[in-house]
């Protein structure tokens, strides 16, 4: 029986995930240095020659002064007021809307369907410079 796997086919799917590695920590690192810049005490951020460097003495200061000073704690109850009514609309919204799209048969569903995907093709930052011109 022959392989399926061919010397040419494992230099594809090889280069293939060496690309997606390398793209996977080009988008983590900026992350990885604001986490490691928080754990850094002000003093050693300020006067270490490197400041993308891991922290020499780590601490959760900065987050508990964000946490105070910053009101983070206001912050997140308000985001979580607002997040958690979204997604539990959204979630029974849509699953009653599949169901209906799927199941059922009424007069218009392949034109609302065919709506709806449109809607969800066309990104809303597309929309921005319309919409700035319109309420101008």
């Amino acid at each position: 029986m022959k392989s399926r796997w061919t010397s040419s086919r494992v230099v594809k799917f090889a280069a293939i995930y060496l690309v997606l590695i390398a793209t996977l920590f080009i988008s983590i690192m900026p992350i990885f240095f604001s986490w490691m810049a928080a754990f850094k005490p002000e003093s050693e951020f300020l006067t270490h020659p490197n400041p993308l460097s891991f922290p020499q003495t780590w601490t959760l200061e900065n987050f508990a002064e964000a946490w105070t000073t910053g009101k983070m704690g206001s912050y997140m109850l308000n985001s979580v007021a607002v997040a958690v009514p979204t997604v539990l609309g959204v979630l029974i919204l849509a699953s009653l809307a599949g169901f209906a799209f799927g199941k059922l048969n009424f007069p218009g569903r392949d034109k609302l369907f065919f709506f709806f995907l449109f809607g969800m093709m066309v990104p809303g930052q597309a929309l921005i410079i319309s919409l700035f011109y319109t309420v101008q």
